[in-house]
């Protein structure tokens, strides 16, 4: 059962209360690329304003994901505002509008007497999404020499005696081989 679906028939004057926990894969598109999250708590308030809708409310959840830094669990939670306006119609590139047309983000439409709250909070989902996971902004990440995870203390690599600066950063060594042409003119300058 899709508890997204609300028939307008089912709205009454002082508005439809939803407070519902509702899983991720029931509201992607089939063509979307998975998100980081399981579940959403989407609660608000679905009020009729003449031929209009306007639902009122806020989207919470938990994005989980590894750590871009030292590969740990990352967590990022989120609460945002929802105001979403809903009218009865085809979808602008359905209805054959002309491209000049700028569509409101925040106005959907819906057919068949029945409002689909899963479009809009998807879009809600993507745009909550962080585009960088870090378990904490004190994260020290991974050691580049070794590979150890430098939150749970420093690694045997800081003890060590340093190699040369030029063996040491061997992470663009190798663009060396590939364009020789330009270790000519770092040499030069």
């Amino acid at each position: 059962m899709n508890n997204l679906r609300i028939s307008i028939i089912n709205i009454p004057e002082r508005g439809f209360q939803l407070e519902s926990e509702i899983s991720v894969g029931q509201i992607q598109p089939r063509t979307a690329k998975a998100l980081p999250i399981d579940a959403v708590t989407l609660s608000g308030s679905l009020t009729p304003l003449g031929d209009e809708f306007l639902f009122r409310g806020r989207c919470r959840g938990v994005f989980e994901q590894t750590c871009d830094r030292c590969l740990g669990i990352a967590a990022h939670a989120f609460d945002v505002e929802a105001v979403w306006a809903f009218e009865e119609g085809l979808a602008p590139a359905a209805a054959g509008t002309e491209a000049e047309e700028v569509e409101d983000p925040h106005r959907h439409r819906f057919q068949n007497a029945e409002i689909d709250l899963g479009p809009p909070l998807w879009e809600e989902l993507q745009f909550a999404l962080p585009s960088k996971f870090v378990c904490a902004e004190t994260c020290k990440g991974l050691c580049p020499r070794c590979g150890a995870n430098l939150n749970a203390g420093s690694c045997d690599c800081a003890q060590s005696t340093r190699p040369d600066a030029k063996e040491s950063n061997k992470g663009l060594a190798q663009l060396a081989d590939i364009c020789p042409e330009l270790n000519d003119q770092a040499s030069e300058d």
